[in-house]
């Protein structure tokens, strides 16, 4: 479990003053011991100076398509490459633009932009952070819904695997004038209240789909 979870804005869009919620887990890691938020960069940098041994960042989901994936009985390298032309043929992007992970059994396929991966482990790596894991805001909640959490609508499905459905992510305008006349109701989450929602995932044994493999593989603590 991660010593330190990191709920991380878009730099994309905010720069230097990317608001990041975080969360320091008790020693069995089922538990916040505290909790803050990190405005500026000499907020940030103080994240770094305490020696988190493992970090879990969660990003917004608002760029990162999960979809289920029917070639779990292949090799993985054979599932990389199927999957790859399948991508391509779905998005018209080249796969050398685009980045796939894969949930632990196979059977879900994280899609999202290499563009997208370096924004955010350069934002922390200039903060001297280094994640060990990183996964999607929709993927990483246990329970099925709606959520308002800062500017955005998040939906999640929650531990629905079997069914073909997938959450996502996006700015709260965008969301309303795509769900056009569906009502919801989403839930508002504050930072303390999403950070809490994360911890209680992993004592569900909730898996979302780590992003961090491939050439984003973390292989060494100083890497």
């Amino acid at each position: 479990m991660s010593n330190l979870i990191l709920i991380i804005g878009d730099p994309i869009e905010s720069s230097d003053d990317t608001q990041w919620e975080w969360g320091e887990l008790t020693a069995d890691g089922r538990e916040l011991s505290q909790m803050g938020v990190a405005h500026t960069p000499e907020e940030k940098q103080a994240l770094a100076d305490h020696g988190f041994t493992h970090i879990r960042m969660i990003i917004p989901g608002s760029a990162v398509r999960i979809k289920h994936n029917a070639l779990g009985a292949l090799s993985e390298k054979q599932v990389r490459q199927a999957a790859g032309f399948s991508v391509e043929d779905e998005l018209a992007a080249p796969l050398s633009q685009t980045h796939l992970s894969f949930s632990d059994k196979a059977d879900r396929l994280a899609i999202t932009s290499i563009d997208y991966m370096d924004q955010f482990l350069e934002e922390c790596a200039s903060y001297g952070l280094s994640p060990d894991v990183v996964n999607a805001d929709y993927d990483a909640l246990p329970e099925a819904g709606y959520y308002e959490f800062h500017d955005r609508i998040i939906y999640s499905v929650g531990d629905n695997s079997e069914g073909l459905e997938t959450g996502w992510a996006l700015e709260k305008d965008t969301a309303l004038h795509v769900l056009g006349d569906d009502p919801i109701s989403p839930l508002y989450l504050s930072g303390p209240a999403f950070l809490q929602k994360i911890v209680s995932a992993h004592t569900q044994y909730h898996m979302p789909i780590n992003l961090r493999q491939g050439g984003y593989a973390k292989t060494n603590p100083l890497s």
